[in-house]
């Protein structure tokens, strides 16, 4: 973990610790963590592209879908394996074993997965249920892919019985 030792813990208030196979990451309050000149912090990651393409800041770490948005403006990134980057639901065992622990609730890690739905009260349903099928088709998972999002195919449906005919050649 050195990058938690000489980065983070020696630049601000977060530490972590390695207890009965469990790392926890404590982050104190915002006003406590005091981020020295080596750290930059902003209430979202986006807010950092805009340094990292001045050169004000020299990397950092940021959905790989924003990294892939931005390489027309010269942006390089590396990406970090899946069995830490939280991508890959197999892993989801592996990335249970690190708890962030803030003043506003512990975090436990885990899979990001994304989803969508149509509102009940969505203006336009029949719209909503072409856009899907786009995103769900060959083209949309083009796209996806292309923009760093990788889809899960077939997609994964909660209620089935609830979803449009047209989508459920889409799902599981």
């Amino acid at each position: 973990m050195q990058i938690t030792d000489k980065l983070i813990e020696n630049n601000t208030g977060i530490y972590g610790f390695m207890e009965n196979g469990i790392y926890s990451i404590i982050v104190p309050e915002t006003p406590n963590i005091n981020p020295k000149n080596k750290i930059m912090m902003r209430s979202a990651e986006i807010d950092l592209m805009a340094l990292l393409e001045t050169g004000e800041i020299d990397y950092l770490f940021i959905y790989k879908s924003v990294a892939y948005q931005r390489e027309d403006a010269g942006i390089h990134f590396l990406e970090l394996p899946a069995k830490i980057d939280l991508s890959k639901e197999q892993y989801e065992d592996f990335y249970k074993q690190v708890h962030v622990i803030t003043s506003s609730g512990n975090i436990t890690g885990k899979p990001i997965i994304y989803g969508l739905t149509i509102p009940k009260n969505a203006e336009n349903p029949d719209l909503a249920v072409e856009f899907i099928e786009m995103l769900l088709g060959e083209a949309g998972r083009d796209i996806l892919t292309k923009n760093g999002q990788t889809p899960i195919t077939p997609a994964i449906c909660s209620n089935k019985e609830e979803l449009p005919d047209a989508l459920k050649p889409y799902v599981i």
